[in-house]
């Protein structure tokens, strides 16, 4: 079960891109210094680098492509920060979407 860390709310932003509001302090998901930084949950409203373009892969995970650089949030490993810097979808880009009901 995720925990409230892990959590986000998505907000439709049109055209296929959304941003993400964290449950755990209700801040927007920012991939600062243009998609290099690690993304953090620390943004009041949304702009150029809160919004990710939501890709549903075959395989049933979904990928998120950063608007501030173009490239693909990547979890380098399980305990790893998430960054913008996939060039190709790969495992590393690949995330489960679990919707509440």
């Amino acid at each position: 079960m995720a925990g409230t860390w892990d959590t986000f709310e998505e907000i439709n932003e049109g055209n296929g891109t959304i941003a993400l509001r964290s449950d755990a302090n209700s801040l927007i998901v920012t991939a600062g210094d243009g998609g290099a930084a690690p993304l953090i949950a620390n943004g009041t409203v949304v702009e150029s680098g809160e919004i990710f373009r939501l890709i549903r892969n075959s395989n049933g995970t979904i990928s998120l492509r950063a608007r501030a650089n173009g490239k693909y949030i990547t979890a380098a490993g399980a305990s790893s920060a998430l960054i913008a810097s996939g060039t190709r979808i790969g495992a590393a880009q690949e995330f489960a979407l679990i919707q509440e009901t």
